[in-house]
């Protein structure tokens, strides 16, 4: 008989430790290993932590088009005309706030389609246009109570404060303040005529 070098020894199994189903047991590769596909992980979910966004069409899908955009008004996702087909993008990365602008060009609705974001349906049952906004956009501005451009509307503070007596430092305007050496925005003008 003649060896076909076909014998193996030690522990059979994947010892490829990139691989779903490396076996840290294993000593002798039996060419099992199975590896994830792009974009997903292992376990099938987003290797990089994204959402899947799926348009399922219903009737006049080309009528159908949305974007989903951020606080800046930046358009992320968007899809022009529908297809009876439906549109997908895998594994999409949205920031915590974002905004998913739905329209429909003949003004009937979507007629039965539908657009998923992260398990989250939206569409337009009746109408031409449909907007929600997920999660709330930053009010930027000075945050600090005893600044003198304080601004009691803002959420997050943008590093602008000024500090010392607040007032108008225009010399143009009506209420000029020769005190003032922080402008608070009270300036007011003459109406011309």
């Amino acid at each position: 008989d003649t060896d076909d070098n076909s014998c193996t020894y030690g522990v059979p199994g994947c010892t490829d430790s990139t691989a779903c189903n490396y076996d840290v047991l294993a000593t002798a590769d039996d060419n099992s290993c199975t590896f994830a596909v792009a974009p997903y992980d292992c376990a099938g979910n987003c290797a990089n932590g994204g959402v899947d966004i799926v348009y399922s069409s219903g009737s006049y899908p080309g009528e159908n088009n949305f974007t989903i955009t951020d606080c800046d008004n930046n358009i992320l996702y968007s899809m022009s005309a529908g297809s009876s087909m439906g549109w997908s993008e895998s594994c999409a990365i949205l920031p915590a706030v974002y905004s998913v602008n739905l329209s429909d060009t003949y003004g009937d609705g979507w007629n039965g389609g539908n657009l998923n974001v992260d398990g989250t349906d939206y569409t337009i049952v009746s109408g031409s246009v449909s907007n929600t906004q997920v999660g709330t956009c930053p009010v930027y501005g000075c945050t600090d109570s005893t600044a003198a451009n304080f601004n009691a509307s803002a959420d997050t503070d943008d590093n602008s404060c000024t500090y010392g007596v607040p007032g108008c430092t225009d010399s143009t305007a009506c209420n000029y303040d020769v005190l003032a050496t922080a402008d608070d925005n009270s300036c007011t003008f003459a109406v011309a005529p």
